[in-house]
């Protein structure tokens, strides 16, 4: 666990927040942590905050649509106070800083961290722990989790993922390309890895880029998504995937549920 991780951990542990409930009252919660929210109308910016050691300003862009991601812009720049005061007195978040879990440039790791806080803090390890542990992956699951902790379904996707026991993956693609993917556990320890690029034409991901999206996990050659022993081509794996297109991006569900392709 790495120490933004811990510190979003320790900061629910010190406030006494016991359920989801408690997590509702996210402005309350920052004021009580020594940070003033604000919503303005913000130019080329989802987010921002001004601070000292002691006490700080987050200001989040009052125009955006949903109130879960709202949530997380909110999240993110708490993280901002608690992890690097003393550090640096302002940031400036764009969208894409809030969407931002690879970055390696050492400013643009402070928005990784920020994140990675956020995450952790908003659905937090304890409360969605159980809930995740208890379902096979889905998207209704994934959905549960969104509509538990009033979270975005992308953030949901990811927790969703770091905490299922099942070698499961979250893969992102545009129109015609593989963009990233995140992987559980048990799907890393498989050494199963998908490769940025083309989208096979046989995979449902595909299916969903042309406004196809069928009910359930259905079965979909493994070899159709990352690599695996020549006797093993013919195996299957289960997938199911969305396209939004009003974001022009989809995420497909991989689980591997083949014992003969584990490990």
């Amino acid at each position: 666990m790495n120490v933004s991780r811990a510190i979003a951990r320790k900061t629910i542990t010190d406030l006494g927040i016991n359920t989801p409930s408690d997590l509702m009252y996210l402005d309350d919660i920052c004021w009580a942590l020594g940070a003033f929210v604000q919503y303005e109308d913000l130019d080329g910016a989802e987010a921002r905050i001004s601070m000292d050691d002691e006490q700080a300003v987050i200001t989040v862009q009052q125009n955006i649509k949903y109130p879960a991601r709202t949530r997380f812009s909110v999240g993110h720049e708490l993280g901002h106070f608690l992890l690097h005061k003393g550090k640096q007195n302002n940031f400036l978040c764009s969208t894409k800083d809030m969407q931002d879990w690879f970055a390696s440039e050492a400013q643009k790791q402070l928005e990784v961290e920020a994140n990675e806080f956020s995450i952790e803090f908003l659905i937090p390890h304890d409360f969605a722990l159980p809930m995740i542990r208890k379902q096979k992956p889905s998207w209704s699951a994934i959905h549960e989790i969104a509509e538990t902790f009033q979270m975005s379904l992308s953030a949901s996707i990811k927790r969703f993922i770091e905490l299922s026991p099942e070698a499961v993956a979250a893969v992102y693609f545009n129109k015609s390309v593989v963009t990233h993917h995140f992987r559980s556990k048990s799907f890393e320890e498989n050494s199963f890895w998908v490769d940025k690029g083309p989208i096979s034409e046989a995979t449902f991901a595909f299916d969903a880029t042309l406004g196809k999206t069928p009910d359930g996990m259905m079965s979909v050659s493994a070899s159709d998504w990352f690599k695996v022993k020549p006797w093993l081509e013919d195996e299957t794996i289960l997938e199911s995937a969305r396209f939004f297109e009003n974001l022009n991006f989809g995420v497909s569900l991989l689980w591997v549920n083949n014992s003969k392709l584990l490990k």
